[in-house]
């Protein structure tokens, strides 16, 4: 510890290059992280868009067999009635 304390006047510069070196790793770091977040984010709401549209397909060719059905059912009335 003497060591250090002896020559800080010629240490600083080199702890001061590793502390910049070590800002810069991680700001790099936490760049590629939050693309990577944003593209599995991106993935993820693309899938949630394909199931939301399957699921309203779904359902808009229910309403129209209900609709079908309906249909014969009025037909099969008015049938009946004559």
């Amino acid at each position: 510890m003497g060591f250090f304390l002896e020559h800080l006047d010629e240490l600083w510069l080199p702890f001061v290059a590793l502390i910049l070196l070590l800002t810069a790793v991680g700001l790099i770091a936490a760049y590629l992280w939050s693309r990577h977040k944003s593209a599995e984010m991106e993935t993820r709401a693309e899938k949630r868009a394909q199931r939301m549209l399957k699921d309203l397909e779904s359902q808009g060719k229910s309403s129209l067999l209900e609709e079908k059905r309906q249909w014969h059912q009025s037909r099969s009335v008015q049938e009946k009635e004559l």
